[in-house]
């Protein structure tokens, strides 16, 4: 929710202070920042469900493992991908 407001108070400052072309590249990149935020709330939600078992169970050790995982494959997957060229 805040993130659509945050989009469109942009978009209408933007429009009107600067020009139509920074406006433009707002809204091109913005599909590239939803995904983002979309696979960080995926990983975040996936990694708490994962934590959250361990922890219930008493397995604190495994909690920490799991959480330390998440987070060595989220960082290696983003490493190998290369940027998009310009």
């Amino acid at each position: 929710m805040f993130s659509s407001l945050y989009t469109t108070v942009d978009g209408i400052f933007v429009a009107r202070w600067v020009n139509t072309d920074a406006l433009s590249a707002i809204n091109i990149t913005m599909p590239l920042i939803y995904l983002s935020s979309a696979l960080g709330m995926m990983f975040g939600s996936g990694g708490n469900a994962l934590v959250a078992k361990k922890l219930g169970e008493g397995k604190h050790r495994e909690a920490f493992n799991a959480t330390s995982r998440k987070s060595l494959e989220w960082k290696l997957t983003v490493r190998q991908r290369k940027p998009l060229p310009l």
